[in-house]
């Protein structure tokens, strides 16, 4: 497989993606992933976004990635080395919540918002997690109700290190973290 480096890798806004329960694959957008590994050319048709239009995918390989909570410096981040394909022009990274679930085994934990005058509880935490070897991982996911889609909040690398010291710079401070593969 090839690896190739992309412009962008420089930038530093905070990376993030929605959570999309109908997706079968995780999808990057081609001009701001830096590095796949083990990267391959594709032409495999993607349809169901914007309506019925179909669109090709760029490159498929696995990226390191490292999903932290921006919310909470404290709180333990995840690194994965996941399935991805890239694709030119789309507005937003995409996560496969069936992949997630289905297919790496995590468990999605979703909250309804507090009822009115009552504040959240300590334990509406959002996001996927599993316990692997005694230990737990969380993937924390955060609702946008403007949007009104889930996002998770990232950084990359070309090994899981590299993860790791994106998410942190992303993140803006430093974050305990666990690797998990």
């Amino acid at each position: 497989g090839q690896r190739r480096k992309s412009s962008s890798w420089a930038r530093r806004a905070r990376m993030k993606g929605i959570v999309d329960t109908g997706a079968t694959l995780h999808l990057l957008k081609d001009e701001s992933t830096p590095e796949l590994i083990d990267s391959v050319e594709s032409n495999k048709p993607v349809t169901g976004f914007s309506g019925n239009m179909s669109q090709r995918v760029a490159r498929e390989g696995y990226q390191h990635m490292h999903f932290y909570d921006p919310q909470n410096a404290k709180k333990r981040g995840v690194t994965l080395k996941l399935p991805v394909s890239t694709m030119k022009n789309i507005e937003d990274n995409i996560f496969s919540a069936s992949k997630l679930v289905k297919g790496m085994r995590f468990k999605c934990n979703l909250r309804p918002d507090p009822l009115e005058g009552q504040e959240p509880c300590p334990d509406d935490w959002e996001g996927f997690f599993k316990v692997q070897g005694g230990v737990l991982h969380r993937i924390p996911i955060h609702y946008d109700a403007d949007e009104r889609m889930w996002h998770m909040y990232y950084g990359v690398g070309v090994s899981p290190s590299d993860a790791v010291r994106d998410g942190k710079l992303n993140h803006r401070t430093g974050c305990d973290t666990s690797i998990l593969v």
